[in-house]
């Protein structure tokens, strides 16, 4: 049985606690009778806006958003805003059980429902926070989401200060798992010790997407890529979709006297 108390014992945080302060609930498709957890959204002023269903790992389905959610995602834990403004800091991270997780240790936390799914205008909600911690997952997801948010985040104009942090350091990949392994307590002061020592970045410096590249670009919306190639963003899938294998970057375009056009075209050979 796949309900909020089995999601809670997974993650180690109270099933009451996270209905209270998350809204979370227990549902089955209507379809197949899959059980799920329910996962909404809200905006500032707590209204809902989508849903996102949660199904056991052994379904291989993961996640499903709710119909009409195309165009309306937003920061996860929006509706607690007031909250974290008054904090004037917030930690970034993907997903909802980190998000979660940061809250049950203390933190002012929102969650970016996706690597891919990060838009410009969503920098007008940290307008009055002085820092962002941008936690990155030590792998190539979290390479592209760092690289996303501080595209999407320069586009925005945000002002503020942006420092990166990874808790790879404690053997595990995002808060959930360092709540997990070690507990409340330990797991709010091992964050802490992240966030003193968190690198301070620039969001006017492109990142450098495809190392040793020609030229660096920025990315646009509705597309990645990296050293693994090229992704079209789907709002509906977990991840990207791979388009091709091999990142391929147009570096120049060149026009004759005569009015013809050439383009110039760069492509990454033999890892090189």
């Amino acid at each position: 049985m796949y309900d909020v108390d089995a999601y809670a014992a997974e993650k180690h945080m109270p099933a009451d606690w996270l209905t209270s302060q998350f809204v979370l609930s227990s549902g089955r498709d209507r379809k197949d009778n899959m059980p799920y957890v329910k996962i909404p959204y809200f905006d500032r002023a707590s209204n809902k806006t989508v849903f996102r269903k949660r199904y056991p790992k052994e379904s291989g389905l993961r996640f499903k958003w709710s119909q009409g959610s195309a165009g309306k995602l937003s920061f996860y834990g929006l509706w607690h805003l007031g909250a974290i403004e008054q904090s004037k800091y917030v930690i970034l991270v993907e997903g909802e059980s980190d998000t979660q997780a940061l809250h049950y240790m203390g933190f002012p936390a929102l969650g970016v429902p996706g690597a891919a799914t990060f838009k410009a205008a969503w920098a007008a909600d940290l307008k009055c926070i002085d820092k962002v911690y941008l936690h990155v997952e030590p792998d190539n997801g979290g390479h592209i989401f760092k690289n996303k948010v501080i595209n999407k985040l320069a586009e925005g104009g945000f002002e503020g200060q942006l420092f990166v942090f990874t808790c790879a350091g404690a053997g595990v990949k995002d808060p959930s798992a360092v709540l997990i392994s070690k507990g409340k307590e330990d797991g709010c002061a091992f964050i802490k010790e992240q966030l003193k020592g968190a690198t301070k970045v620039s969001v006017n410096d492109i990142p450098e997407n495809i190392k040793g590249a020609p030229v660096n670009l920025r990315e646009p919306d509705g597309w990645l890529f990296s050293d693994k190639g090229i992704f079209q963003i789907d709002q509906k899938s977990p991840e990207p979709k791979c388009i091709c294998r091999t990142p391929i970057i147009l570096t120049r375009r060149l026009r004759s006297a005569v009015g013809e056009e050439k383009i110039e075209v760069a492509f990454k050979r033999d890892n090189v």
